[in-house]
């Protein structure tokens, strides 16, 4: 009865234990794609004032 006991909670720290790893590591892989995100939004809204202060430019001139 011991024995059994034991493997289940020795089971049940392993899946608790795998869990939080995956949780971990999709976490770790997700803010690179998040910092990718945010740094291809900025660039794009950046870009399209850009273009939009030379057309207002060439426009006055």
């Amino acid at each position: 009865m011991c024995s059994s006991l034991g493997d289940v909670e020795k089971a049940k720290i392993r899946i608790a234990a795998c869990f939080l790893l995956v949780l971990f590591i999709g976490i770790v892989q997700f803010i690179p794609v998040l910092i990718f995100i945010t740094v291809l939004v900025t660039s794009l809204l950046l870009l399209t004032r850009k273009r939009n202060n030379i057309k207002l430019k060439t426009i006055a001139f």
